[in-house]
């Protein structure tokens, strides 16, 4: 299940200007928590939390674990995740990167004026799903049989053929 309702954090103290607060919640699927922000990064983090939607009900249907505790390091974060963080991280930045890569193709005067800027966060998500892709390739073997088909199949000739 994705997006079904969206419902506007108030941050207190206020976040800074360009920052912004989302989240999703296992025990109220299809629900997306967004703090008020800039309209890019509210469809970014509408894009993002809604591949975590996505991912759960993956999850609800399917065995995508082979060793659910596994933990690994991560390119987004330091300390050791569970797997099943890696491949939401894979799942949400291959979705960021379709997103900017297709928000570039807009014609609008206000998109094309931050091209630079979209293109920069395209850039950056393409490279974190690269390092992503590399480490769940490394950790294949905590995925199962039906995880690493369905993971094949998501990311296609990103998959490393080895």
């Amino acid at each position: 299940r994705e997006c079904a309702v969206v419902t506007l954090l108030s941050a207190n103290p206020p976040l800074e200007v360009g920052k912004c607060i989302s989240l999703t919640s296992k025990s109220v699927p299809g629900i997306v928590y967004v703090s008020d922000a800039p309209p890019i990064l509210t469809a970014e983090s509408l894009t993002h939390e809604s591949a975590h939607l996505a991912l759960m009900g993956y999850e609800r249907c399917m065995q995508l674990y082979a060793d659910p505790s596994r933990r690994v390091q991560t390119p987004l974060r330091a300390d050791g995740r569970p797997v099943s963080g890696l491949l939401h991280q894979v799942f949400v930045l291959l979705h960021l990167v379709g997103f900017y890569e297709q928000l570039q193709k807009v014609d609008r005067e206000d998109v094309q004026r931050n091209l630079r800027q979209i293109a920069k966060r395209a850039d950056e998500h393409a490279r974190d799903l690269r390092n992503g892709i590399d480490q769940l390739h490394a950790h294949r073997d905590a995925l199962s049989a039906a995880g690493l088909a369905t993971v094949q199949h998501w990311l296609g000739d990103s998959w490393p053929k080895s």
